[in-house]
């Protein structure tokens, strides 16, 4: 789900809005009866589109820093061993998270770890275990930005909160980032 919400974000970044996801993949698509599915060759056409981004969509490094200055909600779409600091992605430099960052890992917002999207009851039940307030204005990040683009689905497209941002960097960038400070509520000797 989050390669699927990953490709969706960055239609949506670039002011495609003719793009949806399907919930629980093409087998669940093609397990309700009353959707229709097309068979046979197709034969696309082509046609020319011209990218409008929404930078609006996307949080800087810069502004990274500015939002946690604030204290605003900060959302680390991890594992907890890598918000904790516990373990480290090969792709970040530091372990940790952002100073004062929250986390909700990836893997809650889908039953099972699966392709189906839980229900928004169900997740506003998570956020609640997570101490997260579904309408706030947050930045959404991960190691590469990639598995929190579906953290940012959840908020936008789900539970109707625009003012989800998505830090595309995630903690590649920021951890290599000698001036930008990392969180660990736990350091173990490798």
């Amino acid at each position: 789900m989050a390669s699927a919400a990953r490709l969706y974000w960055t239609f949506k970044l670039l002011g495609h809005d003719q793009v949806s996801i399907l919930n629980g993949a093409t087998r669940g698509y093609a397990a309700d009866e009353s959707r229709a599915m097309a068979t046979g060759a197709m034969n696309p056409v082509a046609k020319t589109f011209r990218a409008q981004p929404r930078e609006g969509m996307l949080a800087t490094s810069a502004d990274v820093a500015e939002a946690a200055a604030a204290g605003a909600l900060l959302v680390d779409y991890r594992r907890g061993d890598e918000y904790l600091g516990i373990n480290r992605n090969p792709k970040t430099r530091r372990s940790g998270t952002l100073q004062g960052a929250r986390n909700l890992p990836m893997e809650w917002l889908t039953a099972d770890n699966g392709a189906t999207l839980r229900s928004p009851a169900s997740l506003r039940q998570l956020l609640g275990l997570a101490d997260i307030d579904a309408n706030a204005t947050q930045i959404a990040f991960c190691n590469t930005g990639h598995n929190s683009s579906l953290g940012w689905f959840v908020f936008n497209e789900l539970l109707g909160n625009p003012g989800v941002r998505l830090y595309d960097g995630s903690m590649a960038e920021w951890s290599r980032q000698q001036d930008r400070p990392v969180e660990r509520q736990v350091v173990i000797a490798r």
